[in-house]
């Protein structure tokens, strides 16, 4: 058996190649990627860093002169490549664009001082969520397997057991035999704990090679409580001297994945997919299982019968399978590298035709649309044996629930623990949890969870939203200022639900605000429910670096929450906290409502300073939260995330929160971090965001009264526009399927049945419950920005707003008239500015900070 560079646990040694490892007495190149991750958009531009690293005894040796690099999209294709020209200080920076989805591999190679060539490999992906097989699968597919089940439900099972004794207290072992098609053999091992309980199963499928099984690889599972299959690959004894194995390996199973591969009816790997088949059933024969859970897992070759097996057995439950081999087998045909066993290219004396229409009923592509169970997949990005293109094109087949763990620094073996996350998340997270019954979340699309919580409210469709596109529907959108005011009269913040008027600060606070912040919870954004974990911050990360003139400090963080009452959802508070290097003692920070960096860099950077330049030209820290860290800006996942976590999965009631509370939430456990923070003053933190963000930031303001000061930008409906208006965006936009994730479910309700003016608030008192504390709405120009923003509704939200801020003591807009561009209206805690520009609040800066400064001292060092 071919074995890992590293000591692994139970199911590691899945080496297709044996590995070589790089210990001369040299120095080594390194390759460092722009993210850590691997991810990227098509189109993007990733760059390398590759650094010389000279040997500790030889300090001053320099790089190899002969050094070569190339790109290999879908690791096959050369885009670039040539030779590296070391800067002076021994590195060099190596960019390629990935300009479709598709993986990129990055090689280097050089002759060391022995004269051995050495190479180095790095890989990245693009959009890979959009990769497609290169050739589908054929028309006879599904009748050719069900022929084949047929062929072996002929065949009777004549199950034999022999127990056998080993070392595992408490666990039940056998040697386990079945008949198989054609003459052939299961062979395998049984494990359970002992006792009568019934059991979840487990089956295991084996990785490529031909060598016998340790009893340890079920019993270690049995005494977790499993009830555990494992069987071999081939017809052969389960416990042989290892002589046995290696004169299989180099007689009759020598190249044993060639063998008849140019007819579906005569490949090797046909009985290997039925005894996995049968291997299932008498699983579920078995008196001992509990009739619920059944789960497959495996590695490398047992990754593709994981697959296979799950595409072919309805009632598998879950599916486990690390670097799965087995997928796209026609990739070349797309210019990507194929995966073991790679058919395309065995051909020798044979048809080629014949060879890779044959590929086509075993490729797991083909498998992986018939699979309804959940599955967990590890991909190695730098993998070559079985490259993560072509693993995509398997995984985006998979109409079930999947996660996916990337593996950024991991070849095809776990070399220096880089496949650690995969075997954290199946070890410690998912296997544990399945044994417990529990299962992943359905997958979900914007449409099935819209249709979920319709269904939970009744309804049967919402009214259709306004049109933008063609002024000739029905539901064109109105831009027409004298037909906005549908419904001119607006719950009024200052008179309490049964009809008193509001006239002191106490009757406010004590009747009043209640009442709206429970309608807003219950009808528009919902309330946030019991039993939603604790955060605990981590610091990732901490470097000094340059923005803009500015030294600073920064510091990546993470709040991770306690997943343990439902493991396959993980959830994580992507933070990003910037402090100038010249700052003493505790400052101001603006906490932002950002993007992941990997979207950021899609775009390019604007005129002038940016957002964080002008915060830290005042002496402030600049924060960035990443909202679709911990919940998806989509409907498709409402069932993950924070929101997802705290409903094990299911789907929320209506009246419990949606996106834009949870990105509230999240700021508000920023805000907890920023409390406990030498560097960063916890009571000086001002909000700021835009678009859905600028949404989310005035939910944010108005759910927790920590927070001083809100920068929102162009926030429009769902935000700081009236819902009543029939001006751009309308409520059933909304309540559509691009937007209804946003809002409580029970929203839904006033895009039909009911209408707007039933709708028991509107955004003025969103506002209104930001008071007295200060706000500052920013939008740009209505004919560069758009007029589905609606921009006079926003407006009109402050204004209303206002005699709630008043009765505070506090001063309003003092203006009903709507303010010509350019113009700000900041002489009191509401305070408005529309800038000449577009979607974004970088053009009022300086107006917010000229502002805010009555409020928070602003002194730059």
């Amino acid at each position: 058996m071919l074995q890992p560079c590293s000591s692994l646990r139970r199911f590691a040694q899945l080496s297709l190649l044996p590995v070589v490892a790089l210990c001369v007495s040299a120095g080594e190149i390194k390759l460092e990627r722009d993210s850590a991750e691997g991810v990227y958009w098509a189109g993007a531009k990733p760059t390398w860093t590759v650094r010389w690293v000279a040997d500790a005894a030889q300090s001053d040796e320099a790089p190899p002169t002969d050094a070569h690099f190339k790109f290999l999209r879908g690791g096959a294709t050369e885009v670039l490549g040539g030779l590296i020209m070391w800067e002076r200080d021994q590195t060099t920076a190596l960019t390629v664009k990935i300009d479709r989805p598709d993986s990129m591999l990055l090689e280097v190679r050089w002759t060391d001082d022995e004269g051995e060539e050495q190479v180095v490999r790095s890989g990245a992906i693009a959009s890979p969520q959009n990769i497609q097989s290169a050739v589908g699968a054929p028309d006879d597919f599904d009748a050719f397997w069900a022929a084949k089940l047929a062929e072996l439900a002929a065949v009777s099972a004549n199950t034999r057991l022999t127990s056998v004794e080993t070392e595992a207290e408490g666990v039940d072992y056998w040697h386990l035999t079945m008949d198989n098609i054609r003459g052939s053999h299961i062979n395998g091992q049984l494990a359970r704990p002992e006792g009568d309980e019934k059991l979840p199963a487990l089956l295991i499928v084996q990785w490529a090679g031909v060598y016998g099984l340790k009893p340890d690889w079920v019993t270690e599972r049995a005494e977790e409580g499993w009830l555990t299959l494992n069987i071999l690959p081939h017809d052969l004894p389960i416990d042989e001297p290892e002589a046995f194995y290696e004169a299989q390996r180099e007689g009759p199973l020598k190249d044993y994945w060639e063998i008849g591969n140019d007819d579906p009816d005569t490949s090797y790997f046909l009985r290997m997919y039925l005894s996995c088949y049968r291997a299932v059933e008498y699983l579920k024969s078995r008196p001992d299982w509990n009739g619920e859970t059944l789960v497959v897992m495996g590695t490398s070759q047992g990754g593709q019968q994981t697959f296979v097996t799950a595409g072919l057995h309805p009632d598998i439950t879950a599916a486990l399978a690390l670097v799965p081999a087995g997928a796209d087998m026609l990739a070349p045909e797309q210019g990507r590298e194929p995966a073991f066993p790679r058919w395309y290219e065995k051909t020798e004396a044979r048809s080629a035709v014949a060879v890779r229409e044959a590929s086509r009923y075993y490729d797991i592509a083909n498998f992986a649309s018939r699979i309804r169970a959940p599955m967990l997949v590890g991909v190695g990005l730098q993998d070559t044996v079985c490259p993560p293109a072509g693993v995509y094109a398997a995984i985006n087949q998979v109409p079930s629930y999947t996660e996916v763990v990337v593996l950024p620094e991991s070849g095809h073996q776990n070399v220096n623990d880089s496949q650690a996350e995969y075997y954290r998340r199946s070890n410690e997270n998912w296997l544990p949890a399945l044994q417990r019954g529990q299962l992943p979340p359905q997958k979900l699309t914007n449409a099935t969870a819209r249709r979920a919580m319709l269904d939970k409210l009744g309804i049967d469709d919402t009214r259709p939203g306004a049109d933008p596109n063609n002024p000739d529907s029905p539901n064109a959108v109105n831009y027409d200022e004298s037909k906005a005011t549908r419904f001119p009269d607006l719950p009024d913040p200052l008179t309490t639900e049964a009809g008193e008027p509001v006239e002191t600060a106490e009757a406010w606070w004590q009747v009043r605000r209640p009442e709206i912040v429970a309608q807003f919870e219950s009808e528009v954004y919902g309330h946030i429910p019991a039993g939603v974990p604790e955060v605990t911050w981590v610091v990732v990360d901490e470097y000094p670096e340059r923005k803009g003139p500015f030294e600073v400090i920064t510091r990546r963080l993470e709040g991770r929450l306690d997943n343990s009452a439902y493991p396959f959802v993980e959830v994580a508070i992507a933070l990003t906290v910037s402090v100038r290097a010249d700052a003493t003692g505790a400052v101001p920070a603006v906490l932002n409502f950002g993007w992941p960096p990997a979207i950021m860099a899609m775009f390019p950077r604007p005129p002038g300073p940016t957002w964080e330049e002008e915060v830290l030209a005042r002496g402030w820290a600049s924060a960035s939260m990443v909202p679709t860290s911990f919940q998806a800006d989509n409907g498709a996942g409402i069932n993950q995330g924070v929101i997802g976590l705290t409903a094990k999965g299911q789907i929320r009631a209506p009246d419990e929160w949606g996106a834009l509370r949870a990105w509230a939430w999240g700021a508000s456990r920023c805000l907890d971090f920023f409390e406990t923070d030498a560097a960063v003053d916890g009571d000086k933190v001002v909000l700021e965001g835009l678009s859905r963000y600028g949404k989310a930031v005035a939910v944010a303001m108005a759910f927790d009264e920590r927070f001083p000061v809100a920068f929102i930008g162009s926030s429009g409906a769902g935000g700081g526009k009236l819902l009543r208006r029939d001006f751009g965006e309308r409520v059933e936009n909304l309540a559509g399927d691009y937007a209804n994730h946003w809002m409580a479910g029970n929203f839904m309700k006033y895009a039909g049945p009911l209408d707007w003016d039933d709708l028991p608030v509107d955004a003025h008192e969103l506002l209104a419950l930001c008071a007295p504390r200060p706000i500052f709405i920013s939008v740009g120009a209505s004919e560069v920005e758009g007029h589905w923003l609606d921009h006079r509704g926003m407006f009109l939200a402050g204004v209303e707003a206002g005699p709630v801020y008043e009765l505070l003591g506090q001063k309003s807009l003092g203006t009903a008239e709507y303010p010509d561009e350019g113009v700000a209206i900041d002489g009191g805690e509401i305070a408005w500015r529309q800038h000449h520009g577009g979607h974004t609040t970088l053009p009022n800066w300086s107006a917010f900070f000229d502002w805010v400064s009555r409020y928070i001292p602003v002194e730059a060092p």
